[in-house]
């Protein structure tokens, strides 16, 4: 069986460092808003993009 989690949406969000994007989530409950302001999304990773 899969998980159904795999097929999760990806949500990128812009910040000028991973300490910051750890605040902001943390400030949020665990929670990120999409830029459509339709959806919060529960964030299970953050990543640094190059």
């Amino acid at each position: 069986m899969e998980d159904a989690n795999m097929y999760a949406p990806t949500v990128i969000k812009c910040f000028e460092s991973i300490d910051e994007a750890v605040k902001h989530v943390a400030e949020h409950d665990g929670f990120i808003i999409g830029n459509d302001n339709n959806f919060a999304y529960r964030v299970k990773s953050i990543g640094l993009l190059k």
